[in-house]
């Protein structure tokens, strides 16, 4: 089964173009969001941030079918703003890993199998929406952007799937 599908020359350029702070992001993250202008918000399963007594008592051991239950929102979250933007994957080439490739998932269901070579993390541009969306291990995503305005969208969609806004940092 592929996972992912090119997209054309064209389309690589502008999204590089568009997405021209993902090297510097990620090479300080996110100690530099502020300084990039970019905003942060956290969407997670939990109503708050977790305390580190609340996080080893959370995220170990989970039941799995509470886990399937937190993944089960997280991938409603995921398919509708697919369905708001193209989602892209993305990898970083060249001698000295600062060339960025974008390439398109399959389907939506692609961008969340575990089965996938990208593991359980997962780092997509939303170029829709002018934001990268950062999965965590700790049922926990982030939404990296620049306009406000475009975010409300991404917000709509996380109470739609049952997910909370985090404000701050963790």
């Amino acid at each position: 089964m592929r996972f992912f599908k090119n997209i054309d020359k064209e389309q690589q350029k502008n999204v590089a173009n568009q997405f021209s702070w993902l090297l510097p992001w990620f090479e300080a993250m996110p100690d530099r969001t502020v300084e990039l202008g970019l905003q942060r918000v956290s969407f997670s399963v939990f109503d708050h941030w977790l305390s580190a007594e609340e996080a080893y008592a959370e995220l170990n051991k989970v039941d799995r079918s509470e886990q399937a239950a937190r993944d089960a929102r997280f991938f409603k979250f995921a398919v509708s703003l697919s369905a708001r933007s193209d989602m892209l994957a993305f990898t970083w080439r060249g001698q000295k890993h600062d060339v960025v490739r974008f390439r398109r998932f399959a389907s939506a269901a692609a961008f969340f199998d575990p089965a996938s070579r990208l593991g359980g993390m997962r780092n997509v541009v939303l170029p829709a929406l002018d934001a990268l969306l950062t999965t965590g291990y700790d049922d926990t995503w982030d939404l990296i952007f620049r306009a406000k305005e475009q975010i409300a969208v991404a917000l709509d969609e996380a109470a739609n799937a049952g997910l909370y806004v985090l404000a701050g940092s963790g």
